[in-house]
């Protein structure tokens, strides 16, 4: 699966800068004073959650590619070239002795 993370650049809060609709917090707050737990969650964090939600929700196996090649295949409209899956096992062979 390839997630295309280029669509979300254009809608990221600025590092720094409370996200729009998020309050940000006086200094002399009491829950920011001495002894007082606190968490900041930087705006990069927020995007990569809101990434993790999006990509969770997306189906694992996408149905209608895979009816679509079915469909190709039994009408016999399907063919790989002998040398596409010489490549593919050549390249996949080299992939898994360069992470070893």
């Amino acid at each position: 699966m390839r997630i295309d993370l280029g669509m979300y650049g254009t809608n990221r809060p600025e590092v720094g800068r409370p996200a729009k609709g998020v309050p940000s917090t006086p200094a002399g707050d009491a829950a920011t004073g001495p002894g007082a737990d606190a968490a900041r969650v930087s705006p990069d964090r927020v995007h990569v959650r809101a990434l993790e939600a999006e990509l969770k929700a997306a189906p694992e196996i996408r149905k209608d590619k895979v009816e679509a090649l079915q469909r190709r295949i039994r009408e016999g409209q399907f063919r790989v070239e002998p040398e596409q899956v010489a490549q593919a096992m050549l390249s996949e062979m080299q992939a898994r002795s360069l992470v070893r």
